[in-house]
């Protein structure tokens, strides 16, 4: 592989300077950050042990270093697991709303239905009783013209006769 695709950074841990190379997409500061984490961890542990030789405050330090990586793992599959069981109940919460939302829109439809229904239903009813009254004027309207009419021949008749 060519250098291009490395990144290539010198650190000191434990007072000894080294160069470390990650891959291209690595980032440099990264690199520092490991390699202080490391110095910090290795120096933490020889002042608390002054008697340990370099590399067993290396063992250690790399110990330690598992350690807090395997409890962040755990702690992170942990999150994963409670994410995941937070997702189910959300999407159970999401189902149980979507079809309480498709009774309620069905019942909306059914009352909408109805309403139009009712609104239709007393104009119907209205217009009979109107047809039923236009006929009974209508036979009223006859009567009276039947009336107005031999009423007119009435006075004619008298109007005709001699005095």
């Amino acid at each position: 592989m060519e250098n291009r695709e490395k990144t290539s950074v010198r650190v000191e841990i434990y007072g000894k300077t080294y160069t470390l190379v990650g891959s291209a997409d690595t980032p440099a500061d990264h690199i520092q950050r490991v390699a202080q984490m490391v110095d910090s961890q290795m120096k933490k542990i020889a002042k608390n042990q002054p008697a340990l030789d370099v590399p067993r405050v290396a063992v250690l330090a790399a110990v330690n270093l598992a350690d807090e990586l395997q409890r962040a793992l755990q702690e992170r599959d942990q999150s994963a697991d409670r994410f995941s069981d937070d997702l189910k109940t959300l999407e159970e919460q999401k189902r149980e709303l979507e079809e309480r939302l498709h009774a309620e829109q069905q019942k909306n439809h059914e009352l909408e239905s109805k309403l139009a229904e009712m609104a239709r239903t007393p104009a119907r009813e209205e217009a009979e009783s109107l047809r039923r009254d236009y006929a009974r004027l209508e036979e009223e309207y006859r009567k009276l013209q039947s009336e107005f009419n031999e009423w007119i021949q009435l006075v004619e008749s008298e109007s005709e006769r001699p005095e």
